[in-house]
């Protein structure tokens, strides 16, 4: 019967080609093609073998050099290491920037559960450095942050703030929400210290984003603006505690982390706040607007 005998007609009502076929177009984002497929899985479709079609689909492509197929059989091959590493180089070689992140991870000092380095790959600092670089290169603003902080903690380069600037200020540039995180932590270090600026950044980023970079934004500005009524303290200048109360207060509704209850509590003792149940009830549709 083969390892496509599961895909019968008699299961699906499609041949393997058309299978492949459908498998292959619900990847590139056909929705027509996704429903198919999530209709399959509902009528008893196991992952292994989703991933049996998707080598079938991937690999002639792949073969002939087609750096996507080549990407797809690099994440299809994670139980092979050195399967993997050939197809992501592949790819990569020829400027694929999703290969060359993933090279970048195989190097990192990430580990997975059974403590090999991700991808097992190998740990090497100055290969992940490499093929990050590229990647930001090829313009790619993930891949500018994580190399940005390679540079501030010297992981495969030497320390170097101002480099780790540069790719931050990219990304920003390419309105990518970590990289106003990390902008804003640049300005609050020597030898770019401007409170000002660190907070702008830090507002740009609990703008629109994923909920860790919302909620770490929105930590940060409760902090910098209420960090001394928190925390106990003299008052320093630019300590807000309204605009403290609110800031953590999304990060609370946002995140849902006990300790940020404790943080507002903490705040409204020290400073006699209050706050009434309509502003509430608007503080959790803006905080709840801010994810994406």
């Amino acid at each position: 019967m083969g390892i496509f005998g599961l895909f019968s007609s008699k299961k699906y009502g499609y041949s393997e080609d058309e299978l492949e076929q459908i498998v292959y177009n619900a990847d590139q984002g056909n929705k027509t093609a996704a429903a198919m497929v999530g209709e399959m899985f509902r009528r008893g479709m196991s992952s292994e073998e989703h991933n049996a079609v998707r080598r079938k689909a991937y690999g002639p492509r792949a073969e002939m050099g087609d750096p996507d197929a080549q990407y797809w059989m690099g994440l299809l091959s994670s139980k092979s290491p050195a399967d993997s590493f050939k197809w992501y180089s592949l790819a990569a070689e020829q400027g694929h920037v999703a290969s060359m992140k993933s090279l970048a991870l195989g190097y990192c000092s990430a580990t997975n559960e059974e403590g090999s380095t991700m991808l097992g790959f190998g740990y090497d600092p100055k290969k992940e450095v490499y093929w990050l670089t590229k990647a930001a290169e090829a313009g790619d603003a993930d891949a500018m942050c994580t190399l940005a902080l390679n540079y501030t903690i010297g992981e495969g380069v030497e320390k170097d703030l101002e480099e780790c600037r540069k790719w931050y200020a990219r990304a920003a540039d390419l309105g990518y929400p970590k990289a106003y995180l990390g902008m804003a932590e640049l300005h609050k270090m020597s030898p770019y210290y401007d409170r000002e600026k660190a907070i702008c950044y830090l507002k740009k980023a609990a703008e629109k984003s994923d909920v860790d970079t919302v909620v770490s934004a929105a930590q940060s500005l409760g902090m910098m603006y209420g960090g001394c009524y928190v925390f106990g303290g003299e008052p320093y200048s630019g300590a807000d505690p309204h605009e403290a109360l609110y800031w953590l207060c999304q990060a609370y509704i946002v995140g849902d982390k006990p300790y940020y209850k404790e943080y507002i509590q903490k705040l409204c003792n020290a400073t006699g706040l209050a706050i009434p149940d309509e502003q509430w009830k608007q503080w959790v549709v803006e905080a709840r607007s801010r994810v994406i």
